[in-house]
């Protein structure tokens, strides 16, 4: 299974999901995805650009009106959920997120599934997030300074790091499954 978390039974509930996973991955030029309710069934694509997609409020206003949905999509330079992703997440009251990408370390599955307590606010989120952003940038930058990182590399690291730290300070779950490695 390319998430590490499914099965090849065509009978499990989200084989959809995967399979679609498998698929977009590999477009390396713009981020594009899938909603999912909560027993698997296909809700609905969205095509996006480079390094987005946008989502219309009639498709938050489903998503948030259907309560357990999930939205995979990829994520072309192989980077974890941006701070965008999670805004979008609570905005839809998504049971989870997902992105999937591939960096020079391997193929990635990043997953956020929604605090027990319910998504915080937009507001709340961007605070928790801008908690660590400086610390992490720093960090990150010295070692980019020192030539002991690339830029892409860093790109992936500080995303990483920003998804896991903002879903810890919201009560968030984050996973990130390694798919394959390069």
């Amino acid at each position: 299974s390319p998430t590490g978390e499914c099965t090849s039974d065509p009978n499990d509930p989200r084989a959809a999901m995967f399979e679609k996973e498998r698929e977009i991955i590999k477009n390396k030029r713009t981020e594009s995805g899938a909603f999912y309710d909560s027993s698997g069934t296909f809700l609905g694509s969205l095509k996006g650009e480079k390094n987005k997609i946008t989502i219309n409020e009639r498709t938050v206003a489903i998503m948030k009106n259907n309560g357990n949905a999930t939205f995979t999509h990829n994520h072309p330079n192989g980077s974890s959920l941006s701070l965008g992703d999670l805004e979008s997440a609570s905005r839809m009251n998504l049971k989870e997120i997902r992105a999937v990408g591939e960096s020079e370390f391997g193929k990635f599955t990043f997953i956020v599934k929604r605090p027990a307590t319910g998504w915080p606010a937009d507001v709340d989120i961007s605070k928790a997030y801008s908690k660590y952003q400086r610390d992490v940038v720093y960090m990150i930058g010295q070692r980019y300074k020192d030539g002991r990182i690339s830029k892409a590399t860093g790109t992936v690291a500080f995303s990483h790091a920003m998804a896991k730290l903002t879903s810890r300070e919201i009560g968030a779950e984050y996973k990130m499954i390694r798919i394959r490695k390069k």
